[in-house]
């Protein structure tokens, strides 16, 4: 027994080595066969040393990256603009954006790099959890309780598409609430992209984006009845811009001067897109004037152009209302007169062809300003409507009231400081123009016709 032990540790047994043996000439057969039929993928001399040797996949190609040296330097501009950024986007240590973005097959990453911001005059990388984050790659984001307010300036639909789904995703993967405001082209390029699986709330900006208070206050009431009671809210909006009069436009350029103060210490990220190649100058200025972070290609920077919210709403109210026509019916009105006035007040709807329940918004909108001057104003007023431009236009002056409300009827009615119901007349017109003084106040508020 003992010899028997000590003859199995000593080495293999016959049966063993005969059964090794027969594999080994199996394989230099198999080898040789493959030889013969001219696969040399299989080396004969190495057959019966293991599995045989296979070719490994091909590997898709990525561009060659972009020398340290180069980018220092600033040479790597004469490269590809498309593969120096993928490289730099590689370096940031960022995650890869889905290829089929791209229209390639082969494993391309988005484009962007590490954000950046600007403080003091001097470009520091943003904090983790900060304010910052790539434009195209979507975060790092917020620290939450802060709102962060970007404009998205692209060049490109492409540019677009790849900003919008990282954007969005960052948003999922960090379990945001996430709802794009956008338009029926972009809508379904970014449904097919991000997936039908991603919970992602679309709304149509055609309809979403008809008045900018009307827009204003449905955005605060959808986050705060909706979006906010489920955690953080991630919002991108495209703006309508096309076929806006000047006034619309000052308007809505002061819609989003306001979101930095109706969402102020909110969990709340918000990226409007801007068309840069093809929006006027006197918009992207805005833009840069309205929005703390501008956000492109090469990542998201402070703007430096970015205006006190507070100045920016004084500037856009700073030239008189134009005088009203000498055409304009004119009435004056006092307390107990009010009854009367809303009986004008249909008259003249009816007369300019004002729907049904439009009308009925007009009269309530004009009454509650009215009711508001005789309550708590000089006592007495006059109003003017006429039609012009495809509106109905009231204007009712108060020549005993000055306002000092900041942003009158912008605010919520909780935090609104004084009287709340410009909040109410904003939200029953078109536009709503205020001005106060010495002399009084003016309120214009307009409808439209069509």
């Amino acid at each position: 027994m003992r010899d028997r032990c000590a003859a199995r540790r000593a080495g293999p047994s016959r049966r063993r080595v005969r059964r090794r043996g027969a594999d080994h000439r199996a394989a230099v057969r198999a080898a040789r066969a493959a030889a013969e039929r001219g696969d040399r993928r299989v080396d004969p001399a190495r057959a019966g040393h293991g599995a045989p040797r296979r070719r490994p996949p091909r590997r898709a190609h990525l561009p060659r990256p972009v020398p340290a040296r180069l980018l220092r330097s600033g040479r790597a501009a004469r490269a590809d603009p498309r593969q120096r950024d993928e490289q730099r986007h590689r370096q940031a240590g960022h995650p890869a954006v889905d290829p089929r973005l791209h229209g390639h097959d082969d494993a391309r990453r988005g484009l962007g790099h590490r954000a950046r911001h600007r403080r003091g005059g001097r470009a520091v990388n943003a904090p983790q959890g900060g304010a910052g984050g790539s434009a195209l790659t979507g975060g790092p984001e917020t620290g939450r309780d802060a709102l962060v307010h970007r404009a998205l300036l692209y060049g490109s639909r492409w540019e677009l598409l790849l900003s919008a789904v990282a954007y969005l995703r960052a948003g999922r993967h960090a379990g945001e609430t996430v709802v794009a405001i956008v338009r029926p082209p972009l809508s379904v390029e970014l449904r097919e992209r991000c997936g039908p699986e991603t919970a992602i709330e679309f709304i149509d900006a055609a309809k979403w984006f008809g008045g900018p208070a009307r827009a204003l206050a449905a955005l605060h009431d959808r986050a705060r009845d909706d979006w906010w009671p489920k955690g953080s809210l991630r919002l991108l909006a495209e703006p309508v811009w096309d076929g806006r009069t000047p006034l619309e436009t000052r308007e809505w350029l002061r819609h989003e001067c306001l979101l930095n103060v109706v969402f102020a210490g909110t969990p709340t990220t918000i990226m409007c897109a801007y068309d840069a190649a093809a929006l006027p100058r006197h918009v992207l200025d805005g833009a840069a004037r309205t929005h703390p972070e501008l956000a492109g290609p090469d990542g998201t920077t402070a703007s430096e152009r970015f205006t006190d919210p507070a100045r920016f709403y004084a500037e856009c109210d700073a030239a008189p209302l134009p005088a009203p026509p000498e055409t304009a019916r004119r009435t004056v009105f006092a307390a107990g007169g009010l009854p009367s006035l809303r009986t004008v007040l249909t008259a003249e709807a009816t007369r300019h062809g004002l729907p049904g329940d439009r009308a009925l918004q007009f009269v309530l909108a004009v009454n509650e300003v009215a009711t508001g001057i005789v309550r708590d104003g000089g006592g007495r007023g006059a109003l003017r409507v006429w039609a012009a431009d495809g509106e109905l236009i009231c204007d009712v002056t108060d020549p005993g009231r000055v306002l000092t409300v900041r942003y009158p009827g912008h605010l919520p009615p909780e935090r609104q400081d004084g009287d709340v119901a410009l909040w109410a007349v904003r939200r029953l017109c078109h536009i709503v123009e205020i001005r106060s003084g010495a002399w009084g106040t003016q309120v214009r508020m307009r409808v439209k016709l069509g």
